[in-house]
C-alpha cells in the first residue's frame, strides 16, 4: 500500500486523482454496506459524483464551486430523487477529504509538490506507528474500551509526541524552501509542523474510532476484504480522513492569518 500510495502521489496530480478514484470507488461501497443500504445503482451514483467532483478539481475547477455543486446536487437527490441521505454523508466523509488532498498538494505558487501529500502520509503512517508502539510498551489505561479496546491513552499520548516531533524534522529537511506570497513565512515552518503533527494524531485517532463505532453497529470486524489481512479501503484510510480534514482546514486559517 505504502508502494502503490507513493507511487501514484509521485506521479503528479493525475497520479493522485487514479489514487482518490480508487479509494472512493472502493470505500464509498464498504460506508453503504456499513450503514446496512444494498443499494448497488445508488452506490453507483455517489461513486460517480464523487469522481465527476475530483475530475473537475484536478481540472483546476475552484474547490469552493465544485463543493457546493457536490452538495446542492447530493441535497437534491434526497430530497426530491428518493435517494438516501448516505449518499450526502459519504460524500463528506470520503470525497471532500479527498478534494482537501488535491487542495493542500498545491499550496505553494499553484503548481503541484509531492513534498506535501507525502508530508501528510508521513504523519498519519507515524502515528498509527507511534501510538502501537507506546500502547504496546506503556499501554495501561483504554482510550475507547466499548469501541476500540486495543486503544489506550499511554498510546495516544505516545503516539501524539513522536508524530508532532517526526514533523518537525520532516519540516527541517524537506520544506524549507516553500513560502507563503509574502517571501518570508514558510508554510510548513517546524513550530507549525510541530502543532499539525499534534492535529493529526490527535483527529486521526478520532476518525479510526469513528469507523471502528460504524463496524460496531454493523457487527462487522472489517469494513470489508479488499486487502487481504487488513480489512477494506475505510480500515486502512479511516485516519487519514480525518487528518487531511484538519491539516486542510489549519493550513488555511495560517493562510488567512499571514496574509490579511
Amino acid at each position: 500500500m505504502i508502494v502503490l500510495t507513493l507511487g501514484l502521489f509521485g506521479v503528479g496530480p493525475w497520479g493522485m486523482l487514479l489514487f482518490a478514484v480508487l479509494i472512493i470507488s472502493g470505500g464509498i461501497p464498504e460506508f453503504y454496506n456499513l450503514k446496512g443500504i444494498n443499494q448497488k445503482g445508488e452506490q453507483i451514483l455517489s461513486i460517480t459524483l464523487g469522481v465527476t467532483a475530483l475530475v473537475c478539481w484536478t481540472f483546476g475547477v475552484p474547490f469552493i464551486w465544485v463543493l457546493l455543486g457536490l452538495l446542492i446536487i447530493s441535497s437534491a437527490g434526497v430530497l426530491v430523487g428518493n435517494i438516501s441521505s448516505i449518499s450526502l454523508f459519504s460524500h463528506f466523509y470520503i470525497t471532500i477529504p479527498l478534494g482537501l488532498l488535491q487542495f493542500v498538494s498545491f499550496q505553494w505558487q499553484n503548481q503541484y509538490h509531492f513534498e506535501f501529500p507525502l508530508f501528510l502520509m508521513v504523519l498519519v503512517w507515524s502515528s498509527d506507528s507511534w501510538a502501537y508502539v507506546s500502547g504496546k510498551l506503556f499501554g495501561r489505561n483504554k482510550l475507547a474500551p466499548s469501541i476500540s479496546p486495543g486503544k489506550t491513552w499511554e498510546g495516544l499520548i505516545g503516539g501524539t509526541v513522536l508524530t508532532a516531533i517526526t514533523a518537525y524534522f520532516y519540516s527541517h529537511y524537506f520544506l524549507t524552501d516553500f513560502y507563503f506570497p509574502d517571501g518570508r513565512t514558510p508554510i510548513w515552518s517546524e513550530t507549525s509542523a510541530l502543532i499539525l503533527g499534534i492535529l493529526v494524531s490527535i483527529f486521526g485517532t478520532l476518525g479510526d474510532l469513528f469507523e471502528s463505532k460504524m463496524k460496531r453497529k454493523a457487527g462487522v470486524k472489517d469494513s470489508g476484504n479488499v486487502i487481504p489481512g487488513h480489512g477494506g479501503i475505510l480500515d486502512r484510510f479511516d485516519a487519514f480522513f480525518f487528518a487531511i480534514t484538519v491539516m486542510a482546514i489549519f493550513h488555511l486559517i495560517t493562510y488567512v492569518l499571514v496574509n490579511r
